[in-house]
């Protein structure tokens, strides 16, 4: 793309779509885990973003819903929020540290179709 003003009325999920073309095998985010860094590509940040998304869609979330995702700063969140975006679903971060009767407050007032937690301790807060 030789005009790259166009990619202002991109959304996320487009923006994501076309950096992978432009340069899939590139790194595009680390982590580091248990003093090992680990490197996601755009192609690896696509793969589980579409995984997501198809895995949203089968079990039924569909454009319009909204999700809250509890948990870590972590990568996987950060692909189920570009997930359920890529499917006309809107994701609501809430903090790994939140109280359970915050998570409840925010639950209600978001009116949420599904939660999704990042590990047991989340889940058990709900």
């Amino acid at each position: 793309m030789k005009d790259k003003s166009q990619l202002l009325n991109f959304t996320i999920p487009q923006l994501l779509r076309w950096r992978v073309k432009e340069t899939g095998a590139k790194v595009a985010l680390r982590e580091k885990d248990f003093g090992y860094w680990n490197n996601y590509t755009w192609n690896d940040f696509y793969d589980y973003v579409r995984k997501i998304a198809l895995g949203l869609e089968k079990v039924g979330v569909k454009k319009g819903d909204k999700l809250a995702l509890i948990g870590d700063n972590i990568p996987e969140m950060l692909f189920m929020a570009i997930g359920a975006q890529s499917i006309g679903a809107v994701s609501a971060g809430i903090y790994q540290t939140t109280l359970p009767d915050e998570i409840a407050d925010l639950i209600t007032y978001m009116d949420v179709t599904a939660v999704f937690c990042n590990d047991q301790e989340q889940v058990d807060k709900l």
